[in-house]
């Protein structure tokens, strides 16, 4: 069975840089003390790199991540690839998605600007009219960063769908797969870094 971990490597190399927050960074040291090492990331922003947004990320209120069961948190999905500009309708349109997880690859995860693929409101209301369980992207949002209503997050949210961002899918090819990710175990959160593996089926 092949397992293909398609987390983000979390070291500043590989932070997406936003034109628009260009001091987004966090410290790591090292500190030595009398019994053993500690290590230490400060200011980890829980939205860089691979990671899941809950919806108390954008609605008050709303579920943050100790509210969930873990069955939330794996099951088989669709890898698509999209290549231009194109309807996601035309890539989805034959796929039984139903209670399905949906992972799209695009062709500009590794740019270093704010030019990125994001997810059109139409798209995202054909998405959730196949229903699929979850969403992921491989760019650090599915929304354009400028819309400041985060339509998409907010439909997404307000039908049960967990967003998932920033994965590391350049090596992976269209086709089904069992998909399970790990937030951190920390019931406050209205984000959480994650390590994310597929399966091949």
């Amino acid at each position: 069975m092949e397992v293909i971990d398609i987390s983000s490597n979390i070291s500043w190399e590989n932070l997406f840089k936003w034109q628009s927050f260009p001091d987004i960074k966090y410290e790591k040291s090292l500190e030595n003390w009398n019994c053993c090492n500690i290590s230490k990331l400060n200011n980890l922003n829980s939205h860089l790199w691979a990671h899941i947004d809950f919806p108390f990320h954008i609605l008050k209120n709303w579920k943050k991540s100790g509210e969930y069961e873990f069955s939330k948190f794996y099951w088989e999905c669709y890898v698509i690839e999209i290549i231009e500009w194109i309807n996601i309708k035309d890539k989805i349109i034959n796929l039984d998605l139903t209670d399905k997880i949906l992972l799209i690859k695009t062709v500009n995860l590794n740019n270093k600007n704010d030019d990125y693929f994001f997810l059109k409101e139409e798209d995202t209301d054909f998405i959730i009219s196949k229903w699929i369980k979850n969403i992921w992207v491989d760019t650090f949002s599915i929304d354009w960063f400028w819309n400041m209503d985060f339509t998409n997050h907010n439909n997404f949210f307000l039908n049960d769908i967990l967003i998932y961002e920033w994965l590391e899918l350049s090596k992976v090819e269209e086709w089904k797969y069992y998909f399970f990710w790990l937030p951190l175990k920390i019931n406050w959160l209205e984000a959480s870094l994650v390590r994310a593996f597929l399966l091949k089926l």
